[in-house]
């Protein structure tokens, strides 16, 4: 496959974080690494992602993380913007095992494409599961369609396209592949069916279709 048609996809996949900040779409300035961030048990405005097996969960409490994930866990600070965050560049990655003494637990700032070895492994795995949904950590709509196969029984596996760059390549092949061109997230997998974003009907038609439900 051309890689300027994978380049193009990848970029198309980012877009809809960054139409949260229209201002940031200055083409000829180059953006500027996101500034630290401040991560303790006090603060309720971020969200963790974290490796268990083949999927990436989340979480908004430290305490819901396994103590065995915490060592490596992404950090979205929900007080910035994806643009803000220069999330299609960069991520926080925390060590949350224990805190200093005042409280904070240390953080660095990765790059995106550096971080793919630690989720080589996890998100972006190949999946065995008939059901793969491609998230970000911020997205809402991805957490709807979470809950939603949960209570329908129907395995799934998550993969963030904030947290690997080996996830984007892997869904912008898919849907090179399938003839088509996501804006967004979640983008839902379903036996080999491209879902853009959820709608429950076609979601279960596909599940039904593919014997999955």
């Amino acid at each position: 496959m051309p890689r300027t048609i994978v380049a193009g996809l990848l970029v198309a996949l980012l877009t809809y974080a960054c139409k949260a900040d229209p201002a940031a779409q200055d083409a000829g300035t180059e953006p500027a690494a996101p500034r630290p961030i401040r991560v303790a048990t006090d603060r309720k405005d971020l969200l963790y992602s974290y490796a268990e097996g083949n999927e990436y969960r989340t979480a908004t409490e430290i305490s819901q993380i396994p103590a065995a994930a915490r060592s490596r866990v992404v950090v979205t600070d929900l007080s910035l913007s994806p643009t803000e965050r220069q999330a299609g560049r960069y991520v926080y990655v925390a060590d949350l095992s224990a805190p200093a003494e005042d409280g904070t637990f240390p953080v660095s700032i990765s790059s995106r494409y550096g971080f793919e070895t630690l989720t080589a492994t996890t998100a972006g795995a190949p999946s065995t599961a008939g059901v793969v949904i491609y998230s970000a950590s911020w997205c809402g709509v991805c957490k709807q369609a979470k809950r939603l196969l949960k209570a329908w029984n129907v395995p799934f596996v998550e993969k963030d396209i904030e947290a690997s760059r080996s996830a984007q390549t892997e869904l912008a092949q898919k849907a090179q592949a399938a003839g088509v061109q996501p804006t967004g997230v979640p983008v839902i997998d379903v036996g080999g069916t491209l879902l853009l974003g959820l709608d429950e009907a076609a979601l279960r038609r596909a599940l039904q279709a593919k014997g999955l439900l």
